[in-house]
């Protein structure tokens, strides 16, 4: 039993039947007749050779026609049987991202660019819609820390941020800043870890954990006189995190606090990556650095800070929530209690909070403001 697209291959296929045979002239014309007046069907065919007759099954396969709106690229489009289970993929080109797919009378069908789907017993098409995205990054100059690793950075209102996770093992005098994880719990000074790789999937190093989340610094790291940010930088105040979130919020409308939209300043800042991200490829990926995935919210990168859930050391020496939260220092308050900035993988906002002096969250640093 063979799948047969042509009537001539049908002929040739068995036992060397063609058209120009008198005696299976009759099931060549058949064939083709049954080809023309069902294009979605393939045809299984099958000889009995006792009677020497040529028996049709016919397996009816329905078509998929896939077609997009703005920059992008579909896959999946073809012939399927009734009930197969189809997938179709929209990949969004640069600059570009995902929106929706539609069927022929434009009702929306999914905000999944991979979408799967149970074939039904009729020809259907959809469509894929790719938007530019949106996007207020203003990239900065970029910094170099003692250790010589480089940031990039960026300008959002007058200030101009790190876009990524601090991961300097020394202050900014050339000192080294104690790398102290068995005594985390008692040390009143500054000092680094890195979060354990081990309890995250797809992390295989302490290179790549640094690499994608930087390191877990306690607030005495902050406040040390050294200074643990590059020259002419420093760890944000809580003045100054309430005038970037402000900013964002009345010059953009996305606002501070959470809600079910997803436009709110936390989705705003954090890194566009996590596994289901409605956008599609790449934002759609499981490689590091990303989010845990959740029903409703994902970020969004408006504007370049690309906030990673780099997760908390406590106290007590736990580690926790990679994947969820990221936790960023504030540099003022006093212990034991310290303020600190959080972004979740389920919210919209951000908030600030108060925590012991002596976890270990991220640090970004922010450029001092010379006039």
């Amino acid at each position: 039993m063979e799948t047969i697209t042509s009537p001539a291959r049908v002929m040739r296929r068995f036992s060397g039947i063609t058209a120009e045979h008198p005696r299976h002239r009759h099931l060549y014309r058949e064939s083709k007749r049954l080809m023309e007046q069902h294009p979605q069907v393939l045809f299984l065919q099958m000889l009995v050779p006792a009677s020497g007759v040529l028996k049709t099954l016919l397996t009816p396969h329905y078509s998929v026609t896939v077609d997009h709106t703005g920059e992008g690229s579909v896959r999946g489009q073809g012939y399927y049987e009734e009930g197969t289970e189809v997938t179709l993929q929209a990949v969004p080109s640069e600059g570009y991202v995902f929106d929706e797919w539609t069927d022929d009378n434009d009702e929306h069908i999914s905000h999944l660019s991979n979408y799967t789907f149970v074939m039904p017993g009729e020809n259907i098409t959809l469509t894929a819609h790719f938007t530019e995205r949106e996007s207020h990054m203003i990239p900065g100059e970029g910094v170099t820390d003692i250790d010589g690793n480089h940031y990039a950075t960026v300008i959002i209102g007058n200030q101009e941020w790190m876009a990524e996770n601090l991961r300097t093992t020394h202050y900014a005098d050339g000192s080294e800043i104690p790398f102290d994880p068995d005594n985390w719990s008692d040390t009143t000074s500054g000092a680094y870890v890195v979060y354990d790789h081990g309890i995250v999937d797809g992390i295989d190093s302490e290179e790549e954990m640094i690499q994608h989340y930087g390191l877990l610094y306690n607030w005495f790291t902050v406040t040390d006189e050294s200074g643990v940010c590059p020259e002419g930088w420093q760890v944000p105040t809580t003045s100054q995190w309430n005038d970037m979130l402000s900013y964002i919020a009345d010059e953009y409308g996305y606002p501070i606090e959470n809600s079910e939209e997803v436009y709110g300043a936390g989705n705003a800042l954090r890194l566009a990556r996590q596994e289901g991200h409605p956008w599609g490829m790449p934002y759609d990926s499981p490689s590091h650095p990303k989010w845990d995935s959740s029903d409703n919210h994902y970020g969004l990168d408006l504007f370049g800070f690309k906030a990673v859930p780099g997760g908390v050391r406590l106290f007590h020496g736990a580690y926790g929530n990679h994947g969820a939260d990221g936790f960023y220092w504030h540099n003022d308050g006093s212990p034991p209690m310290v303020p600190f900035q959080a972004f979740g993988h389920d919210r919209s906002g951000t908030s600030m909070g108060n925590l012991f002096a002596n976890n270990g969250h991220s640090i970004r640093c922010i450029r001092i403001d010379e006039e």
